[in-house]
């Protein structure tokens, strides 16, 4: 008995912190971070390269080891994606990880607050969008 309360009491904790972000779309309740990813620089150190997300939140630059900009992005504006939830997205999840693509090759991730997410060519900039939820 004493289980059955504390999963309905935690299910109604989870659900409470869940209506706290409506997304209005077909009546679903999704939560959305609105807080800014922690981390602004990432290191990828074999190709040694370094990518810098700006204090907006949406505009991310790479630089080789001797510091020479590569090239420099704001990738939903870039790519022209549609919005979704909210009126300007900001990135909430930046890291590097392997291309779910093409083993061996990393790119870096992007999860924003509109829960659209892609992911960028370390070498080129250019965005891929994965989805959105």
């Amino acid at each position: 008995m004493k289980k059955g309360m504390i999963v309905i009491f935690l299910l109604t904790l989870i659900d409470f912190g869940l209506a706290q972000v409506d997304s209005s779309i077909r009546g679903i309740k999704v939560f959305i971070p609105d807080t800014v990813v922690k981390t602004h620089v990432l290191i990828d150190s074999v190709p040694h390269f370094k990518f810098i997300l700006d204090s907006s939140a949406t505009v991310i630059s790479a630089f080789d080891e001797n510091g020479k900009k590569l090239w420099q992005t704001d990738p939903w504006k870039d790519s022209k994606l549609q919005r979704y939830r909210v009126d300007r997205p900001k990135v909430v999840e930046f890291y590097i990880a392997n291309d779910p693509y093409v083993k061996f090759h990393n790119v870096i991730m992007i999860v924003y607050n509109s829960s659209q997410t892609g992911y960028l060519d370390e070498k080129t900039g250019r965005f891929h969008f994965a989805g959105q939820d």
